[in-house]
């Protein structure tokens, strides 16, 4: 005889039980929660690289003008950055080493930002003309 209605089939059949999601779930988010954790780790280091990087560049920009403004004759300055970089701005100054070798200079250049200034040190040699 045939039984009408549901028939009943062994526990596996029926599907996952509330333990087994559960547990699906929670490992899920465990990996949800490391792999996000690493993206957003990834994305403050890009930051930081981008910013040194600005940083480097606006320097290296700041010791060529102040190597082309001592060549011309001018022994100390300073500027604003332009529109590119608002709120930086930069300096120099140059002086002879000593009096036996005034075509021997030391350039310091300093490049200010909102939260940090960085200065750079070097020997800049000028012969003289003639």
């Amino acid at each position: 005889m045939m039984r009408r209605g549901r028939e009943r089939r062994g526990a596996a059949a029926e599907g996952f039980t509330l333990v087994e999601i559960m547990a699906a779930l929670a490992i899920l988010g465990t990996a949800l929660f490391v792999l996000l954790e690493a993206h957003y780790g990834t994305l403050r280091l890009f930051d930081a690289a981008r910013e040194e990087v600005q940083f480097t560049e606006m320097l290296e920009r700041a010791t060529g003008i102040a190597k082309l403004e001592t060549a011309a004759g001018n022994l100390s300055g300073s500027d604003t950055m332009g529109k590119r970089y608002p709120g930086y701005a930069y300096r120099f100054e140059a002086a002879a080493m000593d009096d036996t070798r005034p075509e021997l200079l030391e350039l310091l250049v300093e490049v200010e930002g909102p939260t940090e200034t960085r200065q750079v040190r070097l020997l800049l040699f000028l012969p003289s003309p003639g």
